[in-house]
């Protein structure tokens, strides 16, 4: 990830649009075909994107556009093969101006954070109810939420 800019938990769709360069209902339809493709909603209902669901977005456009494979293709092949996910890196979009979107640089510093963000803007606690699916989709969330935990002691050890 070559970028500058803070690293954040969530992005909204409009974010990650601009990021990879997708239009937001394509975002929609793609969560449809790709299970591996399901942002947290907030109480608002608005869409949360993690770091994990914008590396899905650009391994699911790379088969697609580049590739050219299928829906039923790449969906195929992303579940044969989940390091198509982890290689994907995040850079600002065509239209980013400024900064993008992640840091690579631990020791940068300037460690100008953006504020807190609102409570609408993170998904509602609470009891979950158990994914469907199979088990490699249970992996996937555990994984994810194991990412999101390292994520944040990252910043509590940053803020020591």
């Amino acid at each position: 990830m070559d970028s500058n800019g803070p690293r954040r938990l969530y992005y909204s769709i409009s974010e990650v649009s601009e990021i990879t360069d997708i239009k937001p209902h394509i975002l929609r339809f793609w969560e449809k075909d790709f299970a591996m493709l399901r942002p947290r909603k907030n109480r608002a209902g608005n869409r949360s994107y993690r770091e994990r669901d914008i590396r899905v977005v650009l391994a699911i456009k790379r088969l697609l556009y580049e590739d050219k494979y299928t829906i039923k293709g790449a969906s195929d092949r992303l579940r044969q093969d989940r390091s198509l996910i982890d290689e994907m890196e995040i850079q600002a979009g065509p239209g980013g101006e400024g900064e993008a979107p992640f840091s690579s640089s631990a020791d940068s510093s300037d460690d100008l954070r953006p504020p807190p963000a609102p409570a609408l803007d993170c998904p509602e606690p609470g009891p979950a109810s158990p994914p469907s699916g199979d088990g490699l989709e249970v992996r996937d969330l555990l994984n994810d939420l194991r990412r999101d935990l390292a994520g944040l002691l990252r910043l509590i050890d940053d803020k020591r």
